[in-house]
C-alpha cells in the first residue's frame, strides 16, 4: 500500500510539473530569435511560480517540503534550458547577456525565497550551471584569469571541460577572447557537450537519484 501511494504522489508530481514546464516554456518565445538574451523574463517566470505557489496550496497533502522541492524543479528547468541555449547559440554568450541573465535570476531568487520562506542559498543551488556560466562570461575576456590556479578547478566543479570550452568558443565568436585562454579551455575538452535533461520526468529522476 505504501508503495502505491509513493507511486500515485509521483504521478501527481509529475502532472503539475509537466504543466508548470509547459508555462514557463511559454516564456522563452522570444529567445533564439532575439540578438541577445530577451529582458523582462523574471516577471513571467514568477508570474508562472506564483501559480505553483497558489496551486500547492489547495492540497493539505503538499506539505511546505514538497512545495519546495517542486519549486526547486522549477529553478533546475530553467536552468537548464537558458544553458542549453548557450551551447547551441552563440550570440547569447556575451556579456550584456551575461548581465541580463544574472539580475533576472536575482530577481527570481530573491522573490521566490521571500514566497516560500526558504533561504535564497538553497534555491541558487538548482541554477550553479547558469550562474557560473555567466560568470565565465565576466571573466575569461581577461587573460589573467588563468593565473588564478583556482579559476578552472572551481569552474569545473560546476560545469565540465567539454561545457567550459563551448561557451568560451561561442563567446569569442563575438567577443575578443585571446588564443592563449581558448587553447588551455580546449585541453580539458575531450568531447562535445551534451544538452541537459529538461522533462518532467528526467528531471524529478535527477532529483530522486541525487536523495536516494
Amino acid at each position: 500500500l505504501e508503495k502505491q501511494l509513493y507511486d500515485i504522489v509521483e504521478e501527481i508530481v509529475e502532472s503539475i510539473l509537466s504543466f508548470t514546464y509547459r508555462k514557463l516554456d511559454a516564456t522563452f518565445s522570444t529567445v533564439t530569435s532575439s540578438t541577445e538574451f530577451p529582458k523582462g523574463l523574471a516577471d513571467e517566470w514568477r508570474n508562472v511560480l506564483a501559480m505553483l505557489i497558489t496551486f500547492t496550496k489547495g492540497f493539505p497533502w503538499i506539505t511546505s517540503s514538497l512545495c519546495q522541492q517542486l519549486i526547486e524543479f522549477c529553478l533546475v528547468y530553467i536552468n537548464r534550458k537558458i544553458f542549453n541555449w548557450l551551447l547551441v547559440i552563440p550570440k547569447l554568450c556575451t556579456g550584456a547577456s551575461g548581465i541580463t541573465i544574472k539580475y533576472s535570476f536575482s530577481q527570481l531568487l530573491d522573490w521566490v525565497a521571500a514566497a516560500s520562506s526558504v533561504d535564497k542559498e538553497i534555491y541558487e543551488e538548482q541554477c550553479n550551471q547558469i550562474l557560473h556560466a555567466v560568470n565565465l562570461f565576466f571573466c575569461i575576456t581577461n587573460p589573467a584569469v588563468l593565473e588564478n590556479s583556482d579559476f578552472l578547478p572551481n569552474m569545473y566543479l560546476h560545469l565540465s571541460p567539454a561545457e567550459v570550452n563551448r561557451l568560451a568558443q561561442n563567446m569569442a565568436k563575438s567577443t575578443k577572447v585571446t588564443d592563449a585562454v581558448l587553447l588551455e579551455l580546449s585541453k580539458n575538452a575531450e568531447e562535445d557537450p551534451k544538452p541537459h535533461a529538461v522533462s518532467a520526468r528526467e528531471i524529478l529522476n535527477h532529483f530522486l537519484t541525487q536523495r536516494s
